[in-house]
């Protein structure tokens, strides 16, 4: 269960990488393409959308994983030291 634990944790940190990666380019090629994220084009935000809806929901779904795990384990602990 620890690995699986740790698991979860190397996800969260390449989901944020990955999106905090895509929030800096998707700013920086609109403070030099400033032409792209006006009508009829999709504005910077929407852009972003997709992003933060499937990253996000990936990390919050491993921090609760991770809750789950880390009570199991404790209770696994505890159930160990009583015996």
């Amino acid at each position: 269960m620890k690995k699986f634990f740790n698991y979860c944790f190397f996800f969260i940190l390449a989901n944020a990488g990955s999106l905090t990666g895509r929030v800096i380019r998707v700013c920086t090629d609109r403070k030099e393409n400033p032409w792209k994220y006006e009508p009829p084009f999709n504005s910077w935000l929407e852009e972003l959308k997709p992003d933060f809806i499937i990253n996000g929901s990936a990390i919050v779904i491993c921090i609760i994983i991770m809750i789950v795990l880390k009570c199991m384990i404790k209770k696994r602990e505890r159930q160990g030291a009583e015996k």
